[in-house]
């Protein structure tokens, strides 16, 4: 044995005691990793030739491009609110580091809440905050760090509305996030997605599978030809 059994029972009451502090002096070490390699903010190819052009024509004249680019607008327009405030990409790339911490705070809260262990709330937002290559984008002018920390959101409202006592409100609440975060990049169409089918199944549970179904093959048909 490594401890002996009083040694562990006191590392394992710091843990819990210290956990929280722990966890975020990860983050930020993580973070300041990654600043460190790349600089911040971090621009690459796409940065210059795609979000930022896009984020001017929106910030100086309200122009949205057509076509393919349509599918990345949130993101351009996370960039031009910046490029108004006169902060800039520096700007842009601390908001991201800011919205990715609240989104590992919300990913523990949410742990807890599913799986009623701490234990597990720990383990998985450690996974989140310390392995090195979950951070390293969120300096980066692209729009990976806002989608995973979109997906990081929506799992934790997902959760939180499971058992809201305002169910409407907390259900839309979730499916804000979920629109903002497919509005970042074409993949992250996923997202709503399964919201919709989290959606479905809570409310088989409480209303029934079989007039759920029912209401699911009337929605698909409405909503087919707009998609």
């Amino acid at each position: 044995m490594i401890f002996k059994s009083d040694t562990r029972r006191r590392l394992i009451r710091a843990l819990l005691r210290w956990h929280g502090p722990l966890l975020a002096t990860g983050w930020v070490l993580n973070n300041l990793r990654w600043a460190h390699t790349f600089g911040l903010p971090y621009l690459v190819a796409d940065s210059r030739a795609r979000y930022l052009p896009y984020a001017r024509d929106i910030a100086e004249r309200g122009y949205f491009a057509p076509g393919h680019n349509l599918r990345y607008v949130g993101y351009p327009l996370w960039l031009s609110f910046w490029l108004k405030t006169g902060l800039g990409t520096a700007g842009a790339a601390w908001g991201q580091l800011g919205i990715a911490g609240v989104a590992a705070v919300a990913f523990y809260f949410a742990l807890w809440r599913l799986t009623g262990n701490r234990w597990a709330a720990i383990g998985g937002t450690a996974a989140v905050v310390l392995w090195p290559d979950t951070q390293q984008f969120n300096g980066f002018i692209l729009t990976e760090p806002l989608a995973a920390s979109g997906l990081l959101l929506t799992f934790s409202a997902l959760v939180w509305a499971r058992d809201a006592q305002r169910p409407v409100a907390a259900w839309l609440g979730v499916a804000g996030v979920a629109l903002l975060t497919a509005s970042l990049r074409p993949n992250a169409f996923v997202v709503p997605v399964g919201v919709l089918l989290a959606a479905g199944a809570a409310l088989a549970g409480r209303y029934g599978a079989a007039r759920v179904r029912r209401w699911a093959v009337v929605l698909g048909i409405g909503l087919a030809p707009a998609a």
